[in-house]
C-alpha cells in the first residue's frame, strides 16, 4: 500500500499545492501506525519511507 501527500487547492489564493508530509506531527502519528500495523506487506509512504 503507498500513501501519496495530498493535494490541497486553495480556493483563495486559486493555487494548488502538495501537503507537506515532514511536520513533525504527521512523522510521529504515522511512527505511531507503523508500528501498530500488522496486516500483511509493507506501507510504504513516498517521501517518509520510500
Amino acid at each position: 500500500m503507498y500513501i501519496i501527500p495530498p493535494v490541497v487547492y486553495d480556493k483563495y489564493l486559486d493555487d494548488v499545492s502538495v501537503c507537506d508530509m515532514h511536520s513533525y506531527m504527521l512523522e510521529h502519528y504515522f511512527e505511531k501506525k507503523l508500528k501498530e500495523y500488522k496486516g500483511k506487506g509493507r506501507v510504504l509512504i513516498r517521501g517518509i519511507n520510500c
